[in-house]
């Protein structure tokens, strides 16, 4: 009988350190990139690792619940046994054997916590699902990489020049487009849509490296919660600040293109007004492809990419 009992303590203390969180492994661990089409982009490959990452959590769910239906099978069958031991006045061993079965299997199930794993589980199907989701259109923005780069680069041809020549361009303005007020106005605009297009080209630019660090700080955040780590409040509300402010500037930032391009009088005589009228349709017309790419969907969806991590 001792040695019965030596039996199950030894398996009730492999019981205690066999269990592992899952193991995501990391975005060179992606083979199968089929679904990316030619050429395979980096983003791609970043947004196959969080759906990868999605499947692995969904998969634990399942063997969780198949590893409760195990475990209450164990018990339901110990108490069988107990329950004809007694009733056959069977030899008391049959009984301690039982009931040390019985306390083994309810050990290793209540150990295993099985409810509170499935709930960090889900919610980390939730936020990898999440970094999937929202890293969809910036995938889809690579397309517009090059096309934003040449509108930021005649931005700021067309600002650098004007701010040269603020006297002929404030009279030209006057003469010609009253509308537009002054040119502190139009600077102003094109700076916003400037930074509005630098920012895009950076998310789009850091993208893939924000997807793979949004899934990793999803798995740290399980690591923690399973060492019985509780969410840092502090961290998910400056998280959640930071959102919120960029976003306003986002919708001030939104309007900036918001002008009417190609009314702006020019005769190609070579003079330094012709230059200067070239320049400013030039900078409205950028304002305005700018606009209506709608480029700071890119920057918003980087930011809920960032943000997925603090529903766990």
């Amino acid at each position: 009988m001792k040695i019965l009992t030596v039996c199950f303590l030894a398996l009730f203390t492999s019981a205690c350190v066999s269990f592992k969180p899952v193991e995501l492994g990391s975005v060179q661990s992606i083979t199968d990139t089929s679904s990316c089409g030619t050429p395979v982009t980096d983003i791609c490959k970043a947004r196959l690792y969080a759906s990868n990452a999605s499947q692995k959590y969904k998969t634990a769910v399942l063997e969780n619940y198949d590893k409760n239906n195990e475990f209450d099978s164990w018990i339901l069958n110990l108490v069988t046994l107990g329950i004809g031991a007694e009733v056959a006045e069977l030899h008391s061993d049959v009984l301690k054997t039982s009931a040390m079965g019985l306390g083994y299997q309810s050990a290793r199930k209540t150990y295993r916590n099985i409810p509170f794993q499935l709930q960090i589980y889900t919610s980390a199907i939730s936020a990898t699902q999440c970094v999937y989701d929202n890293s969809e259109r910036l995938e889809d923005g690579i397309s517009d990489f090059q096309t934003i780069q040449s509108i930021a680069s005649q931005l700021n041809q067309s600002k650098n020049i004007l701010d040269t020549n603020q006297s002929a361009i404030n009279q030209i303005i006057s003469d010609h487009y009253e509308e537009l007020g002054s040119y502190s106005q139009v600077e102003a605009k094109l700076g916003r849509a400037l930074d509005l297009a630098e920012r895009s080209l950076e998310a789009l630019e850091t993208a893939d490296n924000e997807v793979v660090k949004a899934i990793q700080r999803i798995e740290i955040t399980i690591l923690q919660r399973f060492n019985g780590q509780l969410p840092d409040i502090d961290t998910i509300t400056a998280q959640l600040r930071t959102q919120i402010a960029e976003n306003i500037e986002l919708e001030e930032g939104g309007n900036v293109s918001e002008t009417p391009a190609g009314n702006v009088p020019f005769v190609a005589d070579g003079s330094l007004d012709s230059r200067l009228q070239q320049q400013l349709g030039n900078g409205l017309a950028a304002m305005n492809a700018l606009s209506s790419m709608r480029v700071e969907r890119y920057i918003s969806d980087l930011n809920l990419v960032k943000a997925c991590s603090v529903s766990i």
